[in-house]
């Protein structure tokens, strides 16, 4: 557990407090996992498109790769976890973009502008020790012109090692 602090600590040094509410993105991380852990209603996506793929190391882990793209709707303020349902977050980092690097990430169909942040979709992996897994996605974004609203949406796949 001290590991995994200090690894907070040191991402927060480097990518800087550039969040505009009031938790920190630590917090942020932590209420994210608390929720995906304990989400029970799955979605199927509607705004955008949701993939994951799973493949072996040369370890004997395995790779899961989940990518988000193809919006249908503007969506600001991106961020994104996911996990390995069953699996133990207390000592290593779940999978995630838009938390701690200090960039905000924004989709809007059809337009692509990396320097402004608009990114034609994210891509976050985490790694596991069992195929096949059931690999579960929090999206978290706003919609365009507002800043009050939090959309949360939650996605569950089944999924085993592609050749």
């Amino acid at each position: 557990m001290k590991r995994l602090l200090a690894i907070f600590l040191c991402l927060l040094l480097i990518s800087g407090c550039s969040q505009n509410d009031d938790h920190t993105m630590d917090e942020r991380y932590f209420d994210m996992l608390a929720l995906l852990e304990s989400e029970q209603n799955y979605q199927t996506p509607v705004n955008y498109a949701v993939s994951v793929e799973l493949s072996a190391t040369d370890d004997g882990n395995y790779r899961y790769y989940v990518i988000i793209d193809e919006p249908k709707i503007a969506m600001y303020e991106i961020q994104a976890m996911a996990i390995v349902e069953g699996d133990d977050y207390s000592q290593t980092m779940a999978a995630n973009v838009g938390i701690f690097e200090g960039v905000s990430y924004a989709m809007i169909p059809n337009q692509t502008n990396v320097d402004a942040g608009y990114v034609g979709g994210l891509s976050i992996s985490g790694l596991t020790d069992h195929a096949p897994c059931r690999v579960l996605v929090m999206v978290r974004y706003r919609l365009e012109g507002d800043h009050e609203s939090v959309i949360r949406e939650y996605y569950s796949f089944d999924v085993d090692v592609t050749e």
